[in-house]
C-alpha cells in the first residue's frame, strides 16, 4: 500500500493568529484599538462624573428665605442681609486658606464689576488680619465680611467656597458648592 502524503496544515494568518493565555489577536489593529479604547472610556467616565458631580453640587430654585445677618467688613463697617433687599444678592463663601477659593474670587468679581444692580457679598471665614492681608494684596470689587463661623453654619456650609443666589424677593434661588465655571453667576444670579 503506498502512502499518500499529508495535506500541510493552513497557517493561520497574522489576523487571526492567537497568542498568549488569553488568546489575544494580534493584529496591528488591535495593537492600536485596545489602548486607544482603554483610554476614551476612561475619559467618557471621568467626563461623565464630573458633570454628575456639577450637577449635584448646584441646587436648584429654593423657596427658603435667605438667612439674615449682620457682619463687619475689615474696615469695621456693617453690612446687613435685609429680609427683602430690593435687589438680587451673590453670596460668595471664601476663606484665604481654600485654593479653590483663589480660582472662584476673580470670576465673583468679575461679575461684581459687570453687575452693579446685583448686591455681592464676600463671606470671608478666617480671622480679620488674614483678610485684610489677604485683601491687600488681591482686591476686590465687592463687599467683604468677617465671619468667625457663625454665617456659614447658619448657611450650612460644608466646604470652600460656596456661593448662593438671593433674588429680590429674599428667597434663595440657587447655590453652588465649588469652583463657579465662567459665565455662570450670568445665567444663575440677577432674577
Amino acid at each position: 500500500m503506498a502512502a499518500t502524503p499529508a495535506t500541510p496544515a493552513t497557517p493561520a494568518t497574522p489576523a487571526t493568529q492567537e497568542t498568549g493565555p488569553d488568546k489575544v489577536p494580534s493584529s496591528r489593529w488591535h495593537a492600536i484599538w485596545g489602548p486607544t479604547r482603554s483610554v476614551l472610556t476612561t475619559l467618557g467616565l471621568t467626563a461623565l462624573l464630573m458633570a454628575g458631580m456639577a450637577v449635584l453640587m448646584a441646587r436648584g430654585p429654593s423657596t427658603a428665605p435667605a438667612p439674615l445677618f449682620t457682619a463687619k467688613t475689615v474696615t469695621g463697617a456693617d453690612v446687613h442681609l435685609a429680609a427683602a433687599p430690593n435687589r438680587p444678592v451673590v453670596l460668595y463663601f471664601w476663606a484665604t486658606w481654600c485654593s479653590a477659593c483663589t480660582l472662584t474670587s476673580p470670576t465673583v468679581s468679575n461679575y461684581a464689576a459687570r453687575h452693579p444692580e446685583v448686591e455681592v457679598i464676600g463671606v470671608a471665614v478666617d480671622d480679620s488680619a488674614a483678610v485684610a492681608a489677604y485683601l491687600k494684596s488681591t482686591p476686590r470689587s465687592f463687599t467683604t465680611v468677617i465671619d468667625d463661623g457663625t454665617i456659614a453654619k447658619t448657611y450650612g456650609i460644608s466646604a470652600y467656597p460656596t456661593t448662593f443666589a438671593i433674588g429680590k424677593n429674599g428667597r434663595v434661588s440657587w447655590s453652588r458648592q465649588g469652583v463657579l465655571m465662567p459665565g455662570e453667576l450670568d445665567l444663575r444670579a440677577g432674577e
